[in-house]
């Protein structure tokens, strides 16, 4: 406080300082400098009393015009600078917020109660659409999210021995786990460029309808049952999953990896399958001709992998 007061005292002249040289300044350019001008520019000629005040006049109008016009600049230009100024102070405090709100959310799926979990899932992809520099984070936190939650092999439980549409969903046995699957999808499809990652999962009877999951990676994970009904899977890696008994009715799987998959009792009526790829080891529905759909046979698997 002591430091601050006798600050105070230096600021004060200061100020007064400045203002005092604003105020002559202004004093010598409006008062005496239109008679130097009117001087410089007669030269040795004379002027009577009239026309030398005439000439002062217009000389001292035509300065305090100009002195108006750079105040105004110069006003503008602070304006401007103050709007810069605040944008980046909002920019700042925006980002703060936001980081605090992700930061938040993350802590929330980690919570015992999976309302809560619930919760921080949708609260990344509101952060995701409103933020889209985070949109590719949220991507893959959530995409860990999922495999740490529904690894595949999971630990046996009585509905594996279940047939596949008589399993539960996984709404009911996981509903932060399809919340999660969801919000990928919904992502993926907006803005994001990180790719779902979601390799040895378990999405059995998961709901998963008009989803966008281009180029994701499903390598070895059970989509058994799930309804894919309208999702575009263009270029998706699906290989050795198990999608028995799914719905893929009107799914788009142009370019889509399905060597060692098994598509057995899988709906793929109006399916795009231009350019899929499969193997010896892919089982399809029965009468199914993968050829006549357009896919295509692959001797080695691997060759064709992209890098990701």
């Amino acid at each position: 406080m002591r430091k601050q007061w006798s600050r105070l005292p230096a600021k004060a002249v200061g100020v007064a300082l400045t203002s005092t040289t604003i105020i002559c300044s202004a004093f010598a350019i409006i008062f005496l400098a239109p008679g130097l001008i009117v001087d410089l520019d007669m030269g040795d000629q004379p002027l009577d009393g009239v026309k030398r005040i005439e000439a002062t006049g217009q000389a001292r109008q035509t300065l305090t015009q100009a002195i108006a016009g750079a105040a105004v600049l110069l006003g503008a230009y602070a304006a401007f600078r103050r709007l810069r100024v605040n944008e980046a102070e909002l920019r700042v405090s925006r980002d703060g917020q936001v980081t605090e709100r992700f930061t938040r959310a993350v802590d929330h799926l980690g919570a015992t109660n999976m309302d809560v979990r619930i919760g921080g899932i949708y609260a990344l992809e509101r952060i995701a659409r409103n933020s889209p520099d985070d949109c590719d984070a949220v991507t893959a936190i959530l995409s860990a999210f999922v495999r740490g939650h529904a690894p595949w092999p999971g630990s046996s439980s009585a509905g594996d021995v279940l047939p596949v549409l008589q399993q539960p969903t996984l709404a009911m046995r996981a509903s932060d786990v399809q919340s999660a699957v969801t919000v990928l999808g919904r992502l993926h499809r907006a803005s994001s460029s990180e790719l779902p990652r979601l390799t040895f999962v378990d999405l059995r009877r998961a709901r998963m309808w008009g989803l966008c999951f281009d180029h994701a990676l499903f390598g070895v994970s059970s989509l058994a049952g799930a309804r894919l009904g309208d999702c575009s899977l263009v270029g998706a890696d699906l290989g050795d999953c198990d999608l028995r008994e799914a719905d893929l009715s009107g799914a788009d799987l142009a370019g889509a990896m399905l060597w060692g998959a098994d598509l057995a009792g899988a709906n793929l009526n109006g399916a795009v399958l231009n350019g899929a790829k499969f193997d010896a080891r892919t089982k399809w529905p029965e009468a199914f001709d993968p050829t006549a759909r357009g896919c295509i046979s692959v001797s080695d698997p691997k060759s064709h992998y992209r890098r990701r």
